[in-house]
């Protein structure tokens, strides 16, 4: 329904290529676009063409940083059975939390990519720490909670990814302190590190392990409920429970029925 007495496009090229179209309509002094408006937006159109091209171009290189580093972590991962795909779920369950607690597309989009890398610093921490079935010695510990630091510091270089740098960094703090490698405690963890933990920790949970096995949703959503305010954040515990174990359990019932298991 909207009417314009005047409107004005000019297309944005560069180097023969189609990047946009500047719009201009309701000229302030109710005339029509004249040949001169006309000549200073095209004059704007080519200012503005490179950086458009330029902008994408860096998007682009974002994208193919990111998937190199994703690469490694899915090699990473693929070594060892009982950690294969852990990134993916561990970035379904925190988007799924982060669009529940009502966290903006921006942060949505940081939680998917941090947590996509958060344990890339584990690439530094030896196999046999990774995988051994009995309890760490003391210094197997200390090396084993030196991956967030390591894996904030393999990214540090990368300009785009400093809004996930504190993720990796963070995720393995807890609320009463006792968590590293900074010892942070309640509001002092960003929100999107607590997401990520809650995350994070009941896929380790649902997942078996040469120590122990796999616990059900249920058992693992009893398990956040019981370190709500501890470990974990207690808004973000009881939301995460409601809204995100629950649609799990559920894709896990039906994937079951279809099996026949």
């Amino acid at each position: 329904a909207y009417k314009t007495p005047s409107f004005v496009c000019v297309p944005i090229v560069h180097q023969g290529n189609m990047l946009g179209v500047v719009n201009v309509g309701d000229k302030l002094t109710g005339a029509s676009f004249s040949e001169a408006d006309m000549q200073v937006l095209a004059a704007i159109s080519n200012q503005i063409a490179p950086s458009v091209e330029n902008a994408a171009l860096y998007r682009a290189l974002e994208e193919r940083c990111a998937a190199v580093i994703q690469t490694l972590v899915t090699v990473l991962e693929a070594k060892d059975r009982y950690t294969s795909g852990h990134s993916q779920r561990v970035g379904e369950y925190a988007t799924a939390l982060g669009r529940a607690a009502g966290a903006s597309e921006a942060e949505v989009e940081n939680l998917s990519l941090a947590s996509q890398l958060h344990d890339i610093g584990k690439i530094a921490v030896h196999d046999f720490i990774l995988k051994k079935p009995g309890r760490l010695t003391v210094e197997e510990r200390k090396l084993f909670n030196s991956h967030p630091s390591i894996g904030e510091h393999l990214v540090q270089t990368l300009d785009f990814l400093d809004p996930v740098r504190p993720i990796i960094r963070h995720h393995h703090e807890r609320m009463d302190g006792g968590g590293y490698p900074d010892g942070l405690r309640g509001d002092a963890i960003p929100r999107s590190v607590r997401m990520l933990t809650l995350a994070d920790s009941y896929d380790a949970m649902t997942s078996e392990r040469p120590y122990r096995p796999a616990m059900s949703p249920a058992e693992a959503a009893d398990e956040i409920r019981r370190c709500a305010g501890d470990q974990f954040d207690g808004e973000l515990a009881d939301v995460f429970c409601q809204e995100v174990v629950l649609q799990n359990g559920a894709r896990r019932a039906g994937s079951d029925a279809l099996s026949g298991r």
